[in-house]
């Protein structure tokens, strides 16, 4: 299983390509902005399913006691929804190098959790497809061009998204 982040924003320009003849000027488009409103949305899959995803509150980002909370929940679903895998000592986590998951508080809490077995990232694998290209690739799809509200609607959003990739 593997995890990573995404921001999504609660307005999501359509861009599309433009042919223009010889001397003929573009449209404008409008820019995103950096400081529009966005929420950091946090998903944990293995290679059948997701297993959770969870919103992040504007303003909030990725530290080292949120990522711990989201490895405690993480840990419990994989129990409810792979007991066998849990119980051989057989489930593999593979995250990135960012720094709340390489903290020291974070490793001893991987080493406490029975029957995850971490594996080491290699960030410039050409052996390593990442799964993510896929998973947010079609997150930003079905996002593209709609305006959402507030952090409910991306939260809707996702479950449309995620709600063939979930194991009951």
């Amino acid at each position: 299983m593997t995890c990573d982040e995404k921001f999504v924003h609660l307005r999501n320009p359509v861009n599309r390509m433009q042919w223009l003849n010889v001397g003929q000027s573009a449209e404008h488009v409008a820019k995103q902005g950096r400081f529009e409103k966005k929420f950091m949305i946090c998903v944990w899959w293995n290679f059948e399913h997701v297993i959770q995803f969870q919103t992040l509150p504007k303003g909030r980002s990725g530290n080292s006691a949120i990522y711990l909370e989201q490895l405690n929940n993480m840990y419990a679903s994989l129990k409810s929804k792979y007991p066998a895998l849990v119980d051989r000592g057989r489930a593999f986590l593979q995250q990135d190098n960012a720094r709340p998951q390489t903290s020291c508080i974070t490793r001893e809490k991987i080493e406490e959790l029975d029957g995850i077995e971490l594996l080491s990232y290699h960030a410039y694998s050409p052996d390593l497809a990442s799964s993510e290209y896929q998973m947010f690739r079609s997150m930003a799809s079905f996002f593209c061009g709609r305006r959402l509200s507030n952090i409910n609607g991306i939260e809707r959003g996702c479950l449309d998204i995620f709600a063939p990739k979930f194991k009951e």
